[in-house]
């Protein structure tokens, strides 16, 4: 039997996250482990695994009994930012001490922090137009230019997750209404602004799930009426559906692009990952990549029956 290592957050923190407004009984029924992951957890279950919630952060040492740790849902290291700086050093001390993981801790740090986008648009994968922010820069003057331009922009810092500390900008009132959060949150995190894309009101955005590299199923989010935040959360829907041709293709482009922009990046060469979303969202003017994740993104495999076996299946190979 072998012992995997399911590596997910502190149980109060699924209290936020479920049930929600679209699936009011959704409920964790083995907490830690999320809806989502209990589906793969009973599948490795169901080929003979041992499988154990696993709260990141832990002392290394307690892990020696694992022959394999799995990243799924570490969903509260965005709290606060010592939780972020905490748990990228986790991260990296999981991989100086060379404990297996899935997917690999130096791919992980590197998705961590949004400037992977630019790798991407480096080797041609179209992304949201961004800029990025350095922690400690004054708002004033590096928004000031977008501001006058009266356009709507976004602001996300660079190290989160579920829109946690993003700013949606309407104008130079709505800019000056939050400008006090917005210097706080300069003073503590890098930062990507973009602009607001109105097509996700409309269009919303497509997850494309990939197992052992290969392409298994997609969701189709879309924000709440009062919102432009398509997770579920806060409002937004997710269904299972088949994406067009188009969106398939872009995703595909993105996954055979991702060794060559790690490579450039980093300077490692990847193998074929267990997991990984990418995050597509159209437009008028085409396709653009708003997130390449393999950290910590919910799989929907409660949207794709047998994609729980699959993932069990990539992992048994594995270990």
């Amino acid at each position: 039997m072998k012992k995997i290592g399911w590596i997910t957050c502190n149980k109060s923190k699924l209290g936020f996250y479920f049930p929600t407004k679209e699936e009011p009984n959704l409920i964790p029924t083995e907490p830690p482990f999320t809806p989502d992951d209990q589906l793969a957890v009973e599948a490795l279950r169901s080929k003979g695994f041992e499988v154990c919630a696993v709260e990141w952060g832990c002392d290394l040492k307690s892990l020696s009994t694992f022959d394999l740790l799995v990243m799924r849902s570490p969903w509260d290291y965005m709290d606060t930012t010592d939780d972020r700086e905490n748990f990228l050093n986790w991260i990296q001390d999981l991989e100086q001490a060379a404990i297996p993981v899935e997917n690999p801790a130096g791919l992980m740090r590197w998705l961590l922090h949004k400037s992977y986008l630019k790798a991407f648009e480096a080797v041609g994968v179209p992304i949201v137009p961004s800029t990025f922010l350095s922690k400690d820069e004054h708002a004033d003057q590096v928004l000031k230019p977008f501001i006058e331009n009266e356009e709507p922009i976004v602001l996300k810092p660079c190290i989160s997750a579920s829109g946690k500390g993003l700013f949606y900008i309407r104008d130079k009132k709505d800019f000056m209404e939050q400008r006090d959060a917005i210097e706080s949150a300069f003073k503590q995190n890098d930062y990507i602004l973009q602009p607001f894309l109105p097509d996700i009101k409309t269009a919303g955005e497509w997850s494309l799930i990939y197992i052992d590299g290969e392409y298994s199923h997609a969701v189709h989010k879309l924000p709440g009426q009062s919102s432009i935040l398509v997770q579920s959360e806060y409002g937004g829907t997710a269904r299972a559906k088949e994406p067009p041709e188009d969106i398939v293709s872009f995703g595909g482009r993105v996954i055979q692009s991702l060794p060559e922009a790690f490579f450039k990046a980093v300077g490692q060469t990847l193998q074929t990952l267990l997991y990984v979303r990418v995050d597509i969202i159209p437009t008028q003017s085409g396709c653009f990549l708003a997130e390449c994740e393999g950290v910590e993104p919910q799989l929907y495999f409660r949207q794709k029956p047998g994609s729980d076996m699959k993932f069990a299946e990539a992992l048994l190979a594995r270990a």
